[in-house]
């Protein structure tokens, strides 16, 4: 188990939102039979009881960019280390914002993102997804202006504090 790099807020009525504590969450159809013993356990599997779904409909992934593949974190995951990435393996279709992924194409997933796993023509009035929430750090970088400021702010509460008091 690693740390929570997201939650899905459930769109779903009856349905709770989902922590995101292992690199793979894959979302899919509950069958008859399935068996639980060969699960990976690097991926959370959400099975839901609706026919629109695909027995194995999409997965959202957590990945280390390409220059930090060797370096992997489990006490926190960074905006500039990870992406969040949404992969289609449905043919009845996944969407993100309203728009349709396609099966085997994926796309970045942004703190906030709403993502369907029925068409929302299909789903009638409902909603049948979640809201994306990222849980990456964020790094803010402070650009050359910035520093310079806090810079000169930093140098003169050195000066006043320095500063000698004045003779009487």
């Amino acid at each position: 188990m690693v740390k929570e790099w997201a939650v899905l807020k459930s769109l779903i009525k009856d349905q709770g939102d989902i922590s995101a504590i292992k690199k793979v969450i894959l979302f899919g159809r509950v069958k008859d039979g399935d068996d639980t013993e060969d699960k990976d356990p690097e991926v959370l599997e959400v099975m839901l009881n609706d026919k629109r779904i695909s027995g194995k409909h999409c997965r959202i992934v957590l990945k280390a960019k390409e220059e930090k593949k060797d370096e992997v974190h489990d006490n926190g995951f960074s905006e500039e280390d990870y992406e969040i990435v949404l992969e289609d393996l449905s043919t009845n279709g996944t969407f993100v914002n309203g728009n349709k992924v396609g099966k085997e194409n994926s796309i970045s997933l942004a703190d906030g993102d709403e993502i369907l796993l029925i068409s929302q023509k299909k789903s009638k009035d409902e909603k049948f997804g979640f809201t994306f929430v990222s849980k990456l750090i964020k790094h803010k970088k402070l650009s050359k202006r910035q520093d310079t400021l806090l810079y000169d702010q930093s140098t003169l509460v050195d000066d006043e504090e320095t500063e000698e008091p004045a003779k009487k």
